[in-house]
Formats: structure tokens, sequence, C-alpha cells
């Protein structure tokens, strides 16, 4: 060992006993940045080891396996910076053994390295499933932490060799290994395993644990990839919170794109999406108040639990408008919701003029995108009119209650929303900055509609296995026969089963009915 080595080591053991003298927990050593001397101090011994290369890694070895102090998270940065063959054998030893805070910190440093920790991880892997090591406690050494380093890193061979090892979990019954590859497949985002995880689903629906997690996670890597489709398929400037926003940094709560700090639970026109909406992330709901109620135009927040998507908080914007002979500007709100017998776009002031945009499908939407972006005269969807503004027009009894209006472009080619009647008409126009804003809440709404398709798989999975559970009791029972004949039905005819291969094992081929569905399995 060379003397400069020695010297760099002889630093570690004091900077890692000062550490020690703080009696910190595991996770808290990531707030010892608040002390920029130590701070300095470490990342030099890191540089100096790093700049060492493979000579340091042997020397290491004892610090790596020191989880009793926190030498094992300075050697891992270390090894992980080397990246030589011989630093990611290193942590790939540190990954699969071990039952503390090390393996799953080693897996983390492997997967950052990529491209070249894959194959060490394949052949530890497949040297583990072909000749178990039987470690301390008298188990099967953990693959778990090996396999999740292998799925943090996209390349063609980690997916390859993970899809050999959903055929090799199924076929050895290896359920609760299964379970969890099918949780981390979604890490390589590639949609050809759809397919995949679609047979997986239907296959392990309707068992008991723990082989039906198999299909809880199967299912929701579907249901995140198809929600990467929606990401992918346009280029979107959402009304969203920065917990979302690829422009939000998680770190420092700043958001990039006004070079902010922002709260996690901001909501912007800004927003470039890189993930779904989740309520469950954000852990405070907004309580919104009018401007009348607050001290800015702007919604106040309390904070209750959970946020709500489908009711998000109100944009503020000016508006002209006509109503009778008299010309007004107002301030009006926007806000959007959306339940389970459709969705608005309302506008509405507080001198009781309110007129909602209906929709129901993504073509509404997209129509009335259209409608506000100029390539169409018109909005032909459903649109209302809520009026009660008899104050402005010395009219105490003027009341327009859910009438329909239209949405048209006038003569000078302005947007506007119209409604007209014997009495009296309304139009509002539309400038380019609330233009602007609907824009922006309708492709939120859009946005919305596309990922709840696949939100909501879920609930459409766990509806139909309520059904085919209350079917199969009442067939049970006898009472859906005698259903059946109240009815007139008359007894349920068995299916003429007609038997398509569905899937082949080394064990087992399984066969499904192309007519019911049901699924049968012949052992070879």
């Amino acid at each position: 060992m060379s003397e400069t080595l020695s010297e760099i080591l002889s630093a570690l053991d004091d900077l890692i006993d000062e550490i020690d003298d703080w009696k910190l927990e595991h996770d808290d050593y990531f707030y010892l940045d608040s002390d920029e001397e130590l701070v300095a101090r470490r990342d030099d011994i890191r540089e100096r080891l790093v700049a060492c290369g493979d000579a340091a890694i042997e020397p290491l070895e004892e610090y790596l396996y020191d989880t009793k102090t926190h030498a094992y998270i300075i050697t891992v940065d270390v090894l992980a910076e080397i990246g030589s063959p011989a630093a990611i054998q290193r942590l790939v030893d540190a990954a699969e053994l071990g039952h503390n805070q090390l393996p799953p910190y080693a897996a983390r440093a492997l997967a950052e390295i990529g491209a070249g920790s894959v194959q060490p991880l394949i052949e530890r892997i497949t040297d583990q499933l072909d000749n178990p090591v039987v470690d301390d406690y008298g188990g099967e050494a953990d693959i778990t932490n090996m396999v999740d380093a292998l799925s943090g890193i996209v390349d063609p061979r980690s997916f390859d060799f993970m899809v050999e090892l959903l055929d090799r979990f199924e076929d050895t019954e290896r359920f609760e290994d299964l379970a969890h590859l099918c949780s981390r497949v979604y890490d390589q985002h590639n949609p050809e395993i759809i397919p995949r995880m679609r047979a997986l689903a239907e296959e392990y629906g309707d068992c008991d644990d723990p082989s039906k997690q198999i299909a809880v996670d199967a299912r929701d890597t579907i249901r995140r990839l198809e929600v990467d489709r929606v990401i992918g398929s346009d280029n979107w400037m959402i009304y969203g919170c920065c917990n979302i926003c690829g422009d939000y940094d998680r770190t420092e709560g700043r958001c990039l794109a006004f070079e902010e700090h922002k709260p996690f639970d901001y909501f912007c026109l800004e927003c470039e999406p890189i993930e779904e909406f989740c309520c469950d992330k954000c852990h405070l709901k907004r309580v919104l108040l009018a401007p009348d109620d607050s001290d800015s135009d702007d919604c106040s927040d309390v904070a209750t639990d959970g946020c709500d998507i489908d009711n998000m908080p109100p944009v503020y914007v000016n508006l002209r408008y006509r109503l009778g002979q008299e010309e007004f500007s107002d301030r009006f709100r926007i806000t959007a919701n959306y339940n389970d017998v459709g969705g608005l776009i309302v506008i509405t002031n507080n001198h009781g003029i309110e007129f909602c945009f209906w929709y129901d499908t993504l073509d509404d939407l997209d129509m009335l995108r259209d409608f506000f972006r100029g390539k169409r005269s018109h909005f032909p969807g459903e649109m209302r009119f809520f009026i009660n503004c008899g104050e402005l027009l010395g009219k105490p009894d003027l009341n327009i209650d859910g009438k329909a209006g239209k949405a048209v472009r006038n003569d000078r080619g302005v947007a506007t929303a119209v409604y007209e009647c014997d009495r009296f008409g309304l139009e509002l126009a539309f400038d380019q900055e609330a233009i602007d804003v609907l824009v922006a809440i309708i492709d939120t709404q859009r946005f919305l509609l596309l990922c709840d398709s696949y939100t909501r798989i879920d609930e459409f999975y766990e509806n139909r296995e309520q059904l085919v559970s209350n079917i199969r009791s009442l067939k049970e029972s006898g009472e859906l026969y005698g259903l059946a004949e109240e009815s007139g039905i008359g007894e349920p005819q068995p299916c003429d089963h007609e038997f398509e291969l569905l899937k082949t094992h080394k064990k087992y081929t399984v066969y499904q009915c192309t007519r019911c569905g049901e699924t049968k399995k012949e052992f070879n």
C-alpha cells in the first residue's frame, strides 16, 4: 500500500469517527451537508480515493461492510465513481448479501454506473438461481436488490434477461419474485412487455395470496406504461402542479421554468408533465376561497387531507362582455371538474354570469381546443348559460337558468360565447391571454381523460372480480337458477367451449375458451 493511500485512509478514519460522534441514524447522514467544512473534507477524501483507482478497492473492502458507522456510504460512492470491473464486482457482492442498509444502497450505485453493471448483474443473478447460496439465516441469498439494480438500467440486455426471469419465476412458482419483477419491468420503459403483463394479470387475477399480487403488479405496470404513451403523445403544456412537472427540482424545491422556489403542490399554466397526476403523493387538499374572501386575486389554501385533481384551483382572467346595450369588463374565474357523469369547464364572475362547456369524450375537448385556436368557426358541443345579473340591467327579476348558448367567432373573427333571447343578449369576448389560459385548462382535461382510462383500470378489474364472485356465490346456492326461472330466461346453458392455446410452460400448457374466456391447464 502506498504512503499516499495510507494517508488518505487515515484521513477517512478520522472523518468516520467525527461523523460517528454526531450519533446519526442512517438516513440522517445526508443532513451532514449543513456542515460545510465537514462536507468539504468528505468530498476531498472521496476525490483522492477515486484518483487512486483500482489500488483503493481492496483496502476499502473493510469499510464497505462496516454498517455500524457511515463508512459504507462513503465507500459505495467511491466505488461507483471508480466504476471499473473490479469496483462493480465489489458492489455486486454487496448488493447480493446482507440484511441491512448496504444492499439497496449498493444496488442504486450499480444502477447509476449503468451499462457496465448489466452483464455482471446478469451473471450473478443467474448463478444465484442455478446454485443457491444459503445465508447465515438459513435462507437463499436475496436477489431482490440485484434485480432492482438491473431494472434501473435501460438496456436491451436488461430487458431481455428480465423477460427470461418472468418465465423462470413462473415455471418454478417463485410467486413473490415474480410479483416483484412485474413491478420492476416498468423501469425499462418498454411497451413490448404489455402483452406479457396482460397475460399474467389474466392468469393470476382470480388467485389467492400470494400469487394474486402478481396480477396487481402486472396491471400497475400496464397502467404506467400506457400513461407513458399519453405523456409522449403530445408536447403537453398544462395547468399542473410542481409534483408532476419536469421543470421542478424536487431536491431544492425550485421551479426551473421560473427560477423560483415553489411548493410541490403549486399549480401553474406551464407544467410539462413527466408523470400522471397522483393525489396520494401530495397529501394536501386545496380548499378554495374566492377573491372576495381573500386579500388577493389568487385562491387561498387550507391544508387538509389529500388534493383533488378533478377539482383543481381556479384561474382568473379579465374578459370584456356586452350585456344588453351595455359593455363591461370584469374578472372571471375559470374552473374545471370531472366526475362519473361527465366534465365541464365553468367560467363565472361575481355579478351573476356563468357559462359552462360540457364534455364527455376526448373529441369534445379536441373540438373546443380547435375552436379557441382558430381552427373552427364554432364549437358544436354543449354550452349553457346561467345568468342572474338583474342589478346590472336594472331588472331584478332577470334570471336565466341553464339555457343553451353558442361559441362562435364574430364578424371580427374574435372567439365569443353568445346567448340571445327576446329580452336581452349577452356576448363575452376572449382575447389571446384568456385563450392561452383556456387552452392550457382544456389540455389539462385532455391529459386527465387520457390518463384516466389507465388510472382506473384497477377499479375495472376489482369490479369485474366482485361481479364474478357474486355470480359464483349465486350459482353455488342455486339462487341464480331461481332468478333465471322467475325472469323467464330458463336455466343457463353450459358453454360449448372452443379452447385455443394461450401459453406454453415447461410443465403445463394453458388454453382459453374463445367464447366464455374460461381457462384450463394441461400438465405435460
